[in-house]
Formats: C-alpha cells, structure tokens, sequence
C-alpha cells in the first residue's frame, strides 16, 4: 500500500511541475504589457524590455516558480520595478538593478527574506519607501553601486541602510 500511495503523489508532484513550469515568458508591461516581460530560466527570473513593470498583486509566473527563483536580473532598458514584483519570493539571494531603473514601487522585494545581494548600477539612487524591503534583513546584505555614486547612496533613505 506504501509504494502505491509513493507512486501516487510522485505523479501528483510531478503533473503540478510540469503544469506549472510550462510557460516561461510572461509580458508585464505598463502601459503596454508586451513592452517588458519576464522569462524564467531556473532558477533566474529575467527581466527586459523598453519601459515600465506594471505591479503585480501575484507573481504571474506562479507560486511553484516563484519559490524556485534565486536570482532576478533586470536587464537595461526597464524603467520601473514593479510594486509587489517579487514579493515573498522566499529564495531569491540576488537582484541586478540596471542603470535605466527610475522608479521601484512598493513592497517589490518586501519578505524576501534570503535576499542577501543587491547590484543597483544607478548613478542616483532611487527614492524609495522603507516597505520596499520590508522583512528583508538589508543591514546583512551586500550593496554593490557605482564608485561615483557611493557618496549619494549613503545619504539616500533606506538605501543608506545597507
């Protein structure tokens, strides 16, 4: 009865992957959903485009994938994070935040509470709200910027933190 029952959620287990990890590229555009997608190569979770991530109240790419991706790079040309973009994405160590990122909304990486990397190559820092980061545990986590830019992100609000 033991191996049946085995064999049994292993199907089950195995159908909710296959499912789940069957669409890999997902547009998040905003305005214009098509302008900026996601594609998921596990486990990073890329971002590009020309323009704005519109925010997402839940990872469009799934509970499944979200729980697999470990890093998240934005690729230049991407002007906004999104609020609640990656939120409790509970293994993501890592994030690359390109240079054309202006904006990033609310709670984007709020309980991700593995985060422990974040590269922002933006001259100046964006101005952002603490609950951006909420439940992350920034004062452990590495913050890589811009030489040129060190100065300005040490006096910027919640980035100063790090």
């Amino acid at each position: 009865m033991k191996k049946i029952k085995y064999y049994l959620i292993c199907c089950l287990l195995g159908a909710a992957t296959i499912s789940a990890t069957a669409q890999r590229s997902w547009d998040i555009g905003s305005p214009t959903a098509s302008d900026v997608k996601a594609s998921l190569s596990t486990p990073t979770l890329t971002v590009s485009g020309t323009g704005a991530m519109r925010d997402l109240s839940s990872a469009p790419w799934g509970r499944l994938n979200q729980n697999l991706v470990t890093t998240v790079v934005i690729n230049n040309g991407v002007t906004s994070i999104g609020g609640s973009a990656f939120k409790a994405h509970n293994l993501l160590t890592e994030v690359k935040i390109p240079a054309s990122v202006a904006t990033i909304g609310n709670e984007a990486f709020a309980n991700c509470r593995a985060l422990g990397e974040v590269t922002n190559n933006a001259e100046t820092p964006q101005e952002i709200n603490a609950n951006v980061f909420q439940n992350v545990n920034i004062r452990d986590a590495v913050l890589f910027v811009p030489g040129t830019a060190l100065a300005a992100y040490r006096a910027t609000p919640v980035w100063k933190d790090f």
